[in-house]
């Protein structure tokens, strides 16, 4: 047994154990809030605000009580938890979570990393993985949608299955402001004995975000009150005139959209792998930011495709400003060298565009026939035709050729003007060159399939970019994606 006060002498310690581990978590909740937000609004987000959000919460988190009230409540009961495991418990529990959070696995897990501590009973673990990691990730999605000045409601949603208790049911699909609880008054406890149970079970008949009580499976959605219409927003309302006068019955469930399938997961790489034939230059650091973007891009190309035989190619970097990146080979189709600019903003998606531009020329040069013309790049190949044409039927090409014909531009400056500049047709037909789809799409592929993460940041901006519009939407890639993966293998370069 502990004595009296142990856990507050060893606070300190506790924070310093826990606190990297739950800010992760906190950060993806933060992340994934983002990718709930309409495209245009995600470049909003105020990183520096919900840095400040995030600070505080971790605090309260960590047992630091005096820290603003908005994140308090919520809080407490999560540093109280913590408080009750012994120190063992509480370091292999945060070991667990550590490396669910790392692997990138589902919740379930998380389940059952937990199950394999002797501390934990199978519903102890449920328990844990579902009512602490959905408390941080809900607290993430909320300081990311206030960060971005634009979100004004929040949404409560349920798994809607039999499952769904008392509590969570009536407040599915409803909203309240961002700011605010949905709040149980006495009239609709009076109406719903079970929910008036339910509520006195946990103590509690107001909540800011899930999870509601123990278990909860539920999750916020992101809401702007402005761009809704006035009779859908005042139905909506949780606390709307007839919910105040007892009529608890639930929203009828509104499922959301289903969501396009993705390409069709390779089945592993098959033959040489790029990093066999790329000549890394010694003068790439390992550390700081450019030298791990460049290599975390071939290895994200080594987990996703093989490739034939490839002449060996240099690649260095340069003093380039700006997104910058080269590919040269000589006449006979020699490898000359792969260049990245150590100044620009996307070294993953850069890297991946020039090997892209690399493996396109590279089919040409091994299929050559000596004594006869040189073939086809592979983008230009039959092998090719499905990849041209989901480009072709693409929606960014299609908003291209707009842009060529329409011959005006809206920019928008850095702080915050907009002004009708002439659209420069030869870099539209540049971009829209066979080659250059190629590479683009390419790097694009190479991101999504193997879940890069510096490489994913770097195709958000690209594709938040207003302007001249460079990759696609993630829907308009699909057919793109798709076309990619059976081409690779054909070619023999998949499972």
């Amino acid at each position: 047994m502990l004595p009296p006060g142990f856990w507050d002498s060893e606070r300190a310690r506790l924070s310093a154990d826990i606190a990297d581990t739950v800010l992760r978590v906190l950060i993806a909740g933060g992340t994934s809030g983002v990718e709930l937000l309409p495209q245009s609004a995600r470049v909003l987000v105020n990183w520096d605000i919900f840095n400040q959000h995030a600070t505080d919460w971790l605090k309260i988190f960590l047992g630091d009580v005096s820290q603003p009230a908005q994140f308090a409540d919520q809080n407490r009961v999560a540093w109280n938890w913590a408080r009750e495991l012994t120190d063992v418990t509480r370091r292999g529990v945060m070991d667990d979570i550590n490396a669910w959070v790392q692997s990138g696995d589902p919740l379930p897990e998380l389940e059952k990393r937990l199950m394999r501590n002797q501390a934990f009973s199978s519903n102890r673990a449920r328990m844990v993985a579902a009512t602490e990691v959905t408390r941080t990730y809900a607290s993430g999605n909320l300081m990311a949608w206030s960060a971005s000045g634009l979100v004004s409601g929040k949404r409560w949603r349920t798994a809607v299955d039999e499952r769904v208790c008392p509590i969570c049911g009536p407040m599915h699909m409803t909203i309240v402001e961002i700011d605010q609880d949905w709040q149980f008054t006495q009239d609709m406890r009076e109406a719903s004995p079970e929910l008036d149970r339910a509520l006195k079970s946990i103590g509690n008949a107001a909540f800011t975000a899930p999870p509601a009580h123990v278990n909860c499976r539920c999750w916020l959605s992101p809401v702007v009150f402005e761009a809704m219409d006035p009779d859908e927003l005042e139905e909506q309302r949780f606390d709307k005139d007839q919910r105040r006068a007892g009529q608890v019955q639930p929203v009828e469930p509104v499922l959301p959209e289903p969501v396009p399938a993705p390409a069709a997961p390779p089945g592993g790489p098959l033959g040489t792998q790029i990093s066999d034939t790329i000549r890394i230059d010694s003068k790439i650091p390992r550390g700081g930011k450019v030298g791990p973007r460049i290599r975390g891009a071939i290895e994200a190309i080594d987990s996703t495709h093989g490739d034939g035989t490839l002449q060996p190619v240099n690649l260095k970097l340069s003093s380039g400003q700006g997104r910058v990146g080269e590919y040269a080979h000589d006449i006979f189709g020699k490898p000359v060298h792969i260049k990245v600019s150590r100044a620009g903003q996307h070294q993953g998606l850069t890297t991946a565009h020039e090997i892209g531009h690399y493996l396109d020329q590279q089919y040409q040069a091994r299929n050559a026939v000596p004594g006869q013309p040189i073939g086809k790049w592979l983008s230009l190949s039959d092998e090719a035709k499905e990849w041209r044409e989901a480009i072709a039927n693409s929606r960014l090409h299609t908003e291209l050729d707009a842009l060529y014909s329409a011959g005006k531009i809206e920019v928008t400056l850095e702080g915050g003007g907009i002004f009708e500049a002439t659209v420069n047709k030869q870099y539209v037909r540049y971009l829209q060159s066979t080659k250059e789809y190629w590479a683009r799409s390419y790097a694009q592929y190479i991101a999504t399939q193997s879940g890069n993460k510096d490489m994913l940041t770097e195709l958000f901006v690209e594709q938040s970019a207003d302007g001249y519009k460079a990759q696609w939407d993630d829907d308009d890639f699909e057919p793109i994606a798709q076309a990619f993966t059976a081409m690779f293998r054909r070619l023999g370069w998949l499972r």
